[in-house]
């Protein structure tokens, strides 16, 4: 199974939440990309033509030919499911319909919308910051 987040590169808590997942994930399970970059464009190109509004972190499940999309709140309690132990508690949400994730989602919205003026970009790059993760990264 591969796992690929794409993030918002122009927004701190993005930024900030990359560099969480980096250091949780001991598997190195996840592989990340802009929104902005080649990558994105490539495995997103169909599924934003009915989800341009989504800006934030999108998870992509891909296995053999199957490929599953998350966003939102799920894209995070998938994630945190995903790398396991303490963080697999609250990532159990993530198997809830889609319907019932609803509240999550608004929460999540709002705080979209803030996530520029509530979290300044950290200084440099994230591949600046954490070398040791460079080969996560994708274009």
């Amino acid at each position: 199974m591969k796992y690929i987040v794409f993030y918002d590169d122009s927004c701190g808590l993005c930024q900030r939440s990359v560099l969480f997942f980096l250091k949780q994930d001991k598997q190195k399970q996840f592989l990340f990309s802009p929104l902005s970059g080649k990558t994105a464009q490539i495995e997103l190109k169909e599924w934003l033509k009915n989800h341009s509004q989504v800006d934030s972190i999108v998870l992509v499940e891909k296995e053999a030919k199957k490929k599953k999309t998350y966003y939102y709140s799920q894209a995070i309690l998938r994630m945190l499911w995903l790398v396991g132990g303490f963080w697999s508690i609250p990532g159990l949400l993530s198997f809830l319909p889609s319907g019932l994730l609803l509240p999550a989602d608004f929460i999540y919205q709002q705080i979209a919308k803030r996530r520029r003026a509530i979290c300044r970009l950290p200084d440099g790059k994230i591949k600046a910051l954490h070398k040791e993760y460079e080969a996560q990264f994708l274009p």
